[in-house]
């Protein structure tokens, strides 16, 4: 289950999501991914304390998280990202 993590965007969150969605809907993966808004308030270490939201996606598939970040460019979405492969997801049914 992939999943893109919003981070310190603040009244922009939701926005944020909602373009998120249509990117996942795009590559069919609406049924799968999911967001999480974070109420985080990253800030730069240069003492301006400049905002720095970003986005984080993870998955357990290195080809997966690489497509979700080639659909942000394909839609231009000028944004930092971070990214992970995760070793594994367990569903609550298996447990």
């Amino acid at each position: 289950m992939p999943n893109v993590i919003i981070c310190g965007y603040g009244e922009k969150a939701e926005e944020m999501k909602e373009l998120i969605d249509r990117i996942m809907q795009t590559l069919n993966l609406q049924g799968d991914a999911i967001t999480s808004i974070v109420e985080t308030k990253p800030e730069s270490c240069d003492g301006e304390r400049k905002p720095m939201p970003y986005l984080w996606v993870r998955s357990t598939s290195k080809e997966e998280v690489l497509r979700i970040i080639n659909a942000f460019k394909a839609f231009d979405l000028k944004e930092d990202v971070e990214y992970d492969v995760i070793g594994g997801f367990i569903p609550a049914s298996e447990m």
